[in-house]
């Protein structure tokens, strides 16, 4: 597996990282994939503060972690304005990976902004084990359950594909 995005926190420590599955990992489990040899491109280092990753040396530039990282904060703030709030390679790619990997899914989709974001199915496995949680809350808020789940499902799909 290769990495192809990574996330860091506002220290700029990388605390998330994306394949080129399109699985997210924990730092942790990286570390962990590194070990085990199914990373391409990074090795585990061993500190004093805890266990990271480096970029194996002859790396091309553009594949290194410094190259592919993004703050958690612009890629959070991409949720509003999908596919452009922000313009890095390494995100510009992790983007063109996620649509073609709802083009090979089964439709129909949910689309935001003129982008597909999440399989209906997949939007409903998530919100369904929920369905008590959003009517209970609807009648305590006197909100429209409807509405409240209309409004689950928008986040449920801007947010997939950074979660």
């Amino acid at each position: 597996m290769k990495i192809i995005l990574v996330a860091t926190n506002a220290g700029g420590k990388n605390l998330v990282f994306v394949t080129d599955t399109l699985q997210a990992y924990s730092l942790q489990e990286a570390v962990q994939l590194a070990k085990d040899g199914r990373l391409e491109n990074a090795y585990p280092v061993r500190s004093s503060a805890g266990a990271y990753l480096r970029t194996k040396p002859h790396t091309a530039k553009s594949e290194q972690l410094d190259q592919l990282s993004i703050s958690s904060r612009l890629l959070f703030s991409s949720v509003d304005d999908i596919g452009h709030a922000m313009s890095t390679p390494a995100f510009d790619n992790y983007w063109l990976l996620y649509q073609d990997s709802l083009k090979e899914g089964e439709g129909p989709f949910i689309v935001i902004d003129g982008h597909a974001l999440i399989a209906k199915e997949m939007a409903k496995g998530k919100l369904q084990p929920q369905r008590d949680l959003v009517f209970a809350a609807a009648k305590r808020f006197h909100v429209d359950p409807y509405l409240l789940g209309a409004i689950l499902i928008d986040e449920i799909a801007r947010m997939e594909k950074i979660c």
